[in-house]
This record gives C-alpha cells, sequence and structure tokens, in this order.
C-alpha cells in the first residue's frame, strides 16, 4: 500500500480543446500514459517510476474551472508527484503551477514551466515551517507543526 502524494494542478491553455482533452484524460485516470505513452507493461513500478515520477497513474479526485480561463485539477499519485508528464504539459502550450505535498515521506513542492521548488524534510515546528515552506503550499495542504505522540506521562491524566 502506497502513501498517497496529494496533486494540484492549476492551468490554463490559448486553445480551450485542449482544457477540455486534458480535463477528460485527469477523470478518466489515464494522465501518465496519454502524456507518457508506455506501450507495453513494464516489468517493474519502478520502471514507470523513472518514465512518469510516480509507480502507476493517477487516481482522480475533482476539477474546478475558473471563470478566467483556468482549471483546477486534484489527484493523488503513489509516492510522488508525476513532474515529468507535468513539465510534458507546459511543453505542450499549458501554463500554470503544480503543488503537491506527501505527507507520509514528508516533502512538498512547486513546478512551473520557469521554476521547480522542492523541499524535502519539511521541518516539525510552525516556526520553521513559516520560514522555510511557501505559504501557498502552508495553506494548500494544511501543512502544520507534527504533534509528539511520545509525550511522557503526566500523573494528572487520569
Amino acid at each position: 500500500m502506497p502513501n498517497w502524494c496529494q496533486n494540484i494542478l492549476v492551468v490554463n491553455h490559448l486553445d480551450n480543446s485542449k482544457l477540455d482533452w486534458l480535463e477528460d484524460i485527469i477523470s478518466n485516470e489515464k494522465l501518465c500514459n496519454t502524456v507518457i505513452p508506455v506501450e507495453e507493461e513494464l516489468e517493474s513500478p519502478l520502471d514507470y517510476h523513472d518514465i512518469w515520477g510516480c509507480k502507476w497513474d493517477i487516481t482522480f479526485d475533482s476539477v474546478e474551472k475558473k471563470v478566467d480561463g483556468y482549471r483546477i485539477f486534484n489527484f493523488e499519485t503513489p509516492w510522488s508527484p508525476p513532474k515529468p508528464v507535468i513539465n510534458e504539459l507546459f511543453k505542450m502550450g499549458f501554463v500554470g503551477y503544480f503543488y503537491y505535498y506527501e505527507e507520509g515521506c514528508n516533502f512538498t513542492g512547486i513546478l512551473s514551466p520557469d521554476n521547480d521548488i522542492y523541499i524535502n524534510n519539511i521541518p516539525s515546528t510552525n516556526e520553521q515551517i513559516q520560514n522555510l515552506v511557501p505559504k501557498i503550499l502552508i495553506d494548500l495542504f494544511c501543512i502544520q507543526e507534527i504533534e509528539n505522540s511520545d509525550d511522557e506521562f503526566d500523573e494528572h491524566d487520569y
């Protein structure tokens, strides 16, 4: 059972039909294999990871259409984000941002046509998080201080 990476893709395109095409392949959970096709079944999930950035294709959650033409796609991927796939979309003329967060492996980031921000080992205190993690990622994924579950026994707990 994988850890699930949360992904939010916010994009626009000069050609509205391209946005409709993207909505169709995402809602049918065929984003990775449509954008970077794999003709035959590969021997190992790691092979897919090398090609797509994740072990297998996406699991679709939702899409929103924005008035100014942008669409917001929410989906999950196993273990890691499909950054090579998103970079291919940018090469196809899509513009926008791709945000991702993997709580179990403790990383987050932002990918755009011009930039790739990756934060590995998100700090454990709110002060450190505020200093290191961009506010948009904190807000989108509710990234917050990890509570210590190893609290010492308190005799007043009873």
